[in-house]
C-alpha cells in the first residue's frame, strides 16, 4: 500500500504488465484450442475421455439403478432422485432427456396412486419452464384433463390458435372436437389444415462425421422424391464418403401422434445395425413403436468396425408406417354402405361397404356389379350429431348425380333444406333410379364442410 502511494506509476506499470502477460497467455490458449478443435478433433475426444464426468456418471448411474430396480418402491425412489437432480436443468443440458423420462414416470406413478395434484404439479412446472418442449404440453393436457376438463379444453383451444401449423397440435384439436361431438368442425379443421392429405412421411438422416454431435449441417432430408414407398413400407439409402464416421440418427416427421412405426431395418454395408436410443417413441412390442411426442427419432448403435470409419459407407433403412388420424372415426367407419335393389330387395349380398378419402370432396370410388338395379340405398354411420350438407352418387361415370333432393324415404335422419342430421339408429336414405341400370362403377361423394356452421 505504501509503495502504491509513493510510486503509483511504478505500481500501475507492474499491474498492467501482469495483465498483459495474462492476456497473452489466454490468447495463446484460445488460439491453441481453436487449432486443436479444428484440425485435431480426435485429440479433443481423447482429452474429454480423460476428464472424469462426475455429474454425468451420477445421472447415468441413477437412471441405470431406476431401470434395474428390484421392486416398485425402489423404482419410485430412484426415479424420484433422478428427477430431483435434473428438475431445473436447461433443455440444452445433455441429460435433459433423462428429466423427461423421470418426469413421465413420476406423473404416471402419481396418477396410478390417485395423487393427481402431485402429478399436476410436475406437469405444470414442465409446461411452464420449458415452453418449447411440446412433449411437456401434451403431458400437461393429459394430466389437467384428470384434474379439471375445463383447464385442458381451454389449453387445447389456445394451443391450436397459436400452433395450428404443428401436426400433433392439429390432431390433438381434432380429437378434442370429436370427443365433444363437434364432428363437422373436426372435419373442416382436418380438411383446411390438410391433415388428411399428408400421404407420405418425411425423413431426415443425421450423421456424425468428424464432429462431436448431431447437427442440421450434417443431415439429409428425404421426401417423396428420394425414397421408395409401397403399401406403407418406406425404404431409403445413402451412399456417402466419410472421413471420421461416429453416429447415425433417423428422424421421422409429418406423422400424427399414435402412428405405428414397425419393421425397422437399418444396415451399414449390409450389416444389420441395432437401435440404441429413442426419442418421442414408445416401444409397443418387438420392433414396433408408437409416436408419442413432437420429435420422434431413432439413434443407432454403431459397431466398432464402423466407429471412426473413413471411406464410403452404404446405409439402407426401411420401415412400415401405419398412419393414424382420429378423424378416421368418421371417414373410415365400417357403417358406410351402399345397397342396390336388383329385384330381391335390399340385402347384404348386393351391397358394398366403402370408406371415404379426402380430396376436393370426401370421396369413394368403387368397382361393383349390380345388374338391373331399380333403386339404391345409402347407409351412414350412426354418429349422432353428425351433419351432412349433401351427397352425390355417380353411377357408371354419368354426368348426372343423385343427391339429397332425390331421396324418397329416410330412416334415422332429420332432413332440412340445408342439411341431413344423423339422429337415430340405422341411418339411411333410399333413392329411385331414373331407369333400371347395370351398376358397374360407383362414385360416392359426401359434403360435410358447411353443415350446421357455428
Amino acid at each position: 500500500m505504501k509503495t502504491f502511494f509513493y510510486r503509483p506509476k511504478y505500481t500501475i506499470y507492474n499491474i498492467l504488465f501482469l495483465i498483459g502477460l495474462l492476456s497473452l497467455f489466454m490468447s495463446f490458449l484460445a488460439l491453441g484450442t481453436v487449432i486443436l478443435w479444428k484440425y485435431y478433433p480426435k485429440t479433443i475426444d481423447e482429452i474429454e475421455r480423460l476428464i472424469p464426468d462426475l455429474y454425468g456418471n451420477n445421472i447415468k448411474s441413477l437412471y441405470k439403478s431406476a431401470q434395474e430396480s428390484e421392486n416398485k418402491e425402489e423404482e419410485f425412489k430412484n426415479y424420484f432422485q433422478l428427477y430431483s437432480e435434473l428438475e431445473n436443468v436447461s433443455r440444452l443440458n445433455k441429460y435433459y432427456n433423462y428429466r423427461r423420462i423421470s418426469a413421465k414416470y413420476l406423473i404416471s406413478y402419481y396418477l396410478v396412486h390417485k395423487q393427481n395434484n402431485k402429478a399436476f404439479k410436475i406437469a405444470e412446472k414442465w409446461e411452464r419452464n420449458y415452453p418449447n418442449d411440446f412433449d411437456g404440453k401434451f403431458v400437461y393436457i393429459d394430466v389437467s384433463s384428470k384434474i379439471d376438463r375445463n383447464i385442458s379444453n381451454t389449453y387445447i383451444k389456445n394451443l391450436y390458435n397459436k400452433h395450428s401449423d404443428i401436426q400433433e397440435v392439429k390432431d390433438l384439436y381434432v380429437t378434442y372436437l370429436l370427443e365433444h361431438n363437434d364432428y363437422n368442425k373436426a372435419l373442416r379443421v382436418s380438411k383446411s389444415n390438410d391433415i388428411l392429405n399428408q400421404k407420405y412421411a418425411d425423413f431426415q438422416v443425421f450423421y456424425i462425421d468428424n464432429t462431436k454431435s448431431f447437427s442440421g449441417k450434417q443431415s439429409i432430408v428425404y421426401s417423396k422424391n428420394n425414397f421408395n414407398f409401397s403399401q406403407g413400407v418406406y425404404s431409403l439409402s445413402l451412399n456417402k464418403k466419410f472421413t471420421n464416421f461416429k453416429g447415425l440418427r433417423i428422424d421421422i416427421d409429418s406423422i400424427a401422434n399414435g402412428t405405428s412405426i414397425s419393421k425397422i431395418s437399418l444396415t451399414i454395408n449390409r450389416k444389420k445395425i441395432d437401435i440404441e436410443n429413442l426419442n418421442d417413441l414408445e416401444n409397443i412390442k418387438d420392433n414396433q413403436y408408437k409416436k408419442i411426442g413432437i420429435d420422434p427419432y431413432f439413434v443407432f448403435n454403431i459397431p466398432k468396425q464402423f466407429q471412426n470409419y473413413s471411406g464410403i459407407l452404404n446405409i439402407s433403412f426401411s420401415c412400415e408406417i401405419l398412419r393414424y388420424n382420429s378423424i378416421n372415426k368418421i371417414l373410415q367407419n365400417g357403417e358406410w354402405q351402399f345397397f342396390a335393389n336388383t329385384g330381391k330387395g335390399f340385402n347384404e349380398k348386393e351391397s358394398i361397404q366403402f370408406k371415404l378419402k379426402n380430396g376436393d370432396k370426401f370421396t369413394s370410388n368403387t368397382i361393383v356389379d349390380f345388374k338391373d338395379s331399380s333403386n339404391i340405398r345409402l347407409d351412414f354411420p350412426f354418429i349422432k350429431g353428425l351433419y351432412i350438407d349433401d351427397f352425390e352418387i355417380i353411377i357408371n361415370n354419368d354426368k348426372t348425380a343423385y343427391s339429397k333432393k332425390d331421396i324418397i324415404s329416410a330412416n334415422g335422419i332429420k332432413r332440412t333444406e340445408k342439411y341431413l342430421a344423423i339422429d337415430n339408429n340405422d341411418p339411411f336414405v333410399i333413392i329411385n333410379l331414373r331407369e333400371k341400370t347395370d351398376i358397374k362403377n360407383l362414385k360416392i361423394q359426401v359434403i360435410f364442410n358447411g353443415a350446421k356452421d357455428e
